[in-house]
């Protein structure tokens, strides 16, 4: 019987098989206050060679993702519109 990360990986290679990946774009999700949130996956989309990453002033990074960025040892940068 497979475990929780055989699934997984079934379906995620289920899903990369069934949508060609340029038709999904990767977009960040405002919340209700127009507030940007930035999971692991989009961060990881968004880290350049010079490791550092730059959002806007009130994006939401998400535990999982600061936690990455820590053990990568990458810079955080918000930038005020």
């Amino acid at each position: 019987m497979p475990i929780a990360d055989d699934l997984a990986d079934i379906l995620w290679e289920h899903l990369r098989q069934s949508v060609p990946e340029q038709s999904v774009p990767c977009k960040t999700l405002p919340s209700r206050k127009g507030r940007q949130f930035l999971s692991e996956y989009e961060i990881k989309r968004m880290i350049g060679p010079d490791k550092i990453l730059k959002v806007q002033g009130n994006a939401i990074v998400s535990p999982l993702a600061l936690d990455w960025l820590s053990l990568k040892g990458i810079k955080i940068v918000r930038e005020e519109k």
